[in-house]
């Protein structure tokens, strides 16, 4: 657009496009999402042995005086 409107003897650039486009609340172009690549789904690995991994449970976690 603004190498359209330059052509034609407009000094406006691209960003003064942007601003009236904005005020007149025409649709603008929209811009394709990227696509991500897809991940491997991998099963969840168990322990084979108690106390191998530890977590810890904060919604639980509080003082005994609160």
């Amino acid at each position: 657009m603004a190498a359209k409107l330059k052509a034609q003897g407009k000094p406006w650039n691209h960003n003064r496009i942007y601003r009236i486009y904005c005020e007149m609340k025409l649709n603008l172009r929209v811009k394709p999402k990227k696509r991500i690549p897809s991940r491997q789904k991998l099963a969840l690995r168990q322990t084979e042995r108690v106390n191998e991994t530890w977590s810890i449970d904060f919604m639980e976690d509080a003082l005994t005086n609160g």
